[in-house]
């Protein structure tokens, strides 16, 4: 078997044109279809397209071959990842087993979630904020998720990233009210994406302590 050719899709999805869903389609001489997802970077549909043409006439089985290949000729990880992904798609398809036992096995029956962006639509306020993890929680989710980064908070487009007093307060309220709105039982976590600069982080950690966040 051997690799015929791909094809990149660009989805729309949350936060269009920006963050798009991006997928990897890699077809093969054997009539087998792989399909792999990239990460929605800039450069990876490019990328994507420049690393397919060194695929074709390649045997899709030499994942860790082709990978490395690909690696040491300066290409883009994003890119690598989609098609690896369809790769290991086309080799479950030919053995006949799902992916997982490829990888080592399954290790659980069930899986809990949580509820990333279970504040969309809310504005940056305790209230509105409180409200949606009350729904999120209505629903039957048992952990939620909140981003506490830009956005949302005006001063964190500053190149320094740094946290002006009133909006570190503000989004410590935030993070009181939704706690205080779901009680003890529910895990609560917040994500800054890596916007804040050192000193600002750790001062909002030293804030939010108290609130026992997952």
């Amino acid at each position: 078997m051997k690799i015929t050719g791909s094809t990149v899709y660009q989805v729309k999805g949350r936060g269009w044109p920006k963050y798009p869903w991006i997928w990897v389609e890699i077809t093969t001489d054997a009539g087998i279809t792989g399909v792999g997802e990239a990460a929605p970077v800039d450069g990876v549909v490019e990328a994507i397209h420049k690393l397919s043409r060194k695929l074709r006439g390649q045997n899709p089985f030499n994942i860790e071959k082709i990978f490395e290949e690909s690696f040491r000729s300066g290409a883009f990880l994003p890119a690598i990842s989609g098609v690896e992904i369809a790769l290991w798609d086309i080799v479950g398809q030919k053995l006949g087993v799902p992916i997982y036992n490829l990888l080592g096995g399954q290790c659980h029956d069930r899986l809990r979630v949580y509820l990333d962006g279970f504040f969309r639509g809310a504005e940056y306020v305790p209230e509105d904020y409180a409200n949606k993890a009350k729904q999120a929680v209505n629903q039957g989710f048992t952990a939620i998720k909140a981003d506490i980064d830009p956005p949302h908070i005006p001063t964190m487009h500053r190149i320094n990233r740094e946290l002006d007093s009133s909006d570190l307060i503000l989004t410590v309220n935030i993070i009181k009210a939704v706690r205080d709105a779901i009680g003890t039982e529910i895990d609560f976590a917040i994500d800054t994406h890596g916007s804040f600069n050192l000193p600002a982080i750790l001062k909002l950690a030293k804030m939010v302590e108290s609130y026992n966040l997952l």
